[in-house]
């Protein structure tokens, strides 16, 4: 994770990522134009295959920097800082993004059984492992941060864009903001009439339209990060078109001690990160905000009732456990394609 300030932000947006976790294969006539700058600690790409298309990617960028400053926790400023800051104090008055973004969160908590929880923000700090020197925190700690996380404790009023969480407690929405953030690009490609191309907001990924290519209509090969040996490149690709595809696994932040390894993914339930021989899940789907929130979600709930609630919701998506075996819902079987033959079905 990239912790930065306001005046660095400038003096790093020349980076250029190639994202280990994504691999996309494309072909074509049409010159891509590329932008890539920080934002949500993380290094956001969009590329677009259209003539003229700086002025969208600059309308884009200006936007996703908007959204970076609401929802940042890390950001002074930021509009979940605030209400953090209020804490049993009193309602904060915030925007109408932070209002619509945390509402669908409480949603997702209702719908998983609070397996998702915007208020886990005290289970994330007691364990920081986003932090430079992250430690297991004793069992008294743990308890403490627990007894603070309960979405119903989040009031929210959208008639007066005000919202207000209990003393001691937290908000951490990093779990659905990129999400959110990358619909919000779509919907700026829409209006500008662009007809495809491809987000990367830090691994969320929206392949936007089909493949302009001489087989109009074509379907993007999305590359999926091997999850047990993430420096072997993509395990898996799955063929999708307008759709977004997100994946949360264990291998992205973690720390080890005495010879365990802790992830960042924390169940609340019991307030450690989840082990339950999960490793990574991917969601398919039309919004990000949602493939976001339940790629989470569907990594605690594991793979028989992470799949099971996919199959109820109807959305497409699967998981990959530590033994290599792959569970996917019934209707991505044929579009998901194993390109690393250790795992299998």
């Amino acid at each position: 994770k990239i912790y930065y300030t306001k005046d660095m932000k400038k003096s790093i947006l020349p980076i250029i990522c190639i994202f280990a976790s994504l691999l996309i294969f494309s072909c074509g006539k049409p010159t891509p134009v590329s932008r890539q700058e920080i934002a949500f600690g993380t290094v956001c790409s969009i590329t677009l295959y259209e003539k003229n298309a700086e002025k969208v990617l600059e309308q884009c960028f200006l936007r996703l920097q908007e959204l970076d400053d609401i929802f940042n926790v890390n950001e002074e400023e930021s509009d979940i800082n605030l209400i953090n800051k209020m804490a049993g104090l009193a309602p904060a008055t915030v925007s109408k993004e932070a209002i619509f973004v945390l509402k669908q969160a409480k949603e997702f908590a209702k719908l998983t059984n609070g397996n998702f929880d915007p208020t886990i923000g005290p289970l994330v700090k007691v364990w920081n492992i986003n932090g430079g020197n992250p430690k297991v925190p004793n069992q008294s700690k743990i308890d403490k941060a627990r007894s603070l996380v309960n979405f119903e404790n989040l009031i929210l009023n959208e008639n007066t864009y005000t919202a207000y969480i209990g003393k001691d407690m937290s908000l951490d929405v990093g779990g659905i903001a990129k999400g959110f953030a990358a619909d919000e690009m779509v919907k700026i490609l829409s209006e500008n009439n662009i007809t495809y191309g491809i987000i990367n907001l830090g691994g969320n990924i929206f392949a936007y339209g089909t493949k302009n290519t001489e087989k109009k209509g074509e379907s993007w090969n999305i590359g999926i990060k091997n999850p047990i040996n993430p420096e072997f490149g993509s395990a898996f690709s799955v063929k999708v078109k307008n759709k977004t595809v997100v994946t949360s696994g264990n291998y992205e932040r973690f720390f080890e001690e005495n010879g365990v390894r802790y992830h960042h993914i924390i169940d609340v339930k019991d307030g450690y990160p989840c082990q339950n021989g999960v490793v990574s899940f991917t969601i398919i789907g039309d919004s990000s905000l949602m493939a976001d929130a339940l790629s989470t979600s569907c990594f605690i709930l594991g793979k028989e009732k992470g799949i099971e609630l996919l199959e109820n919701l109807g959305i497409q998506g699967f998981c990959v456990t530590s033994d290599k075996k792959v569970y996917a819902t019934k209707d991505l079987e044929e579009n998901l394609v194993i390109l690393d033959k250790s795992f299998s079905f």
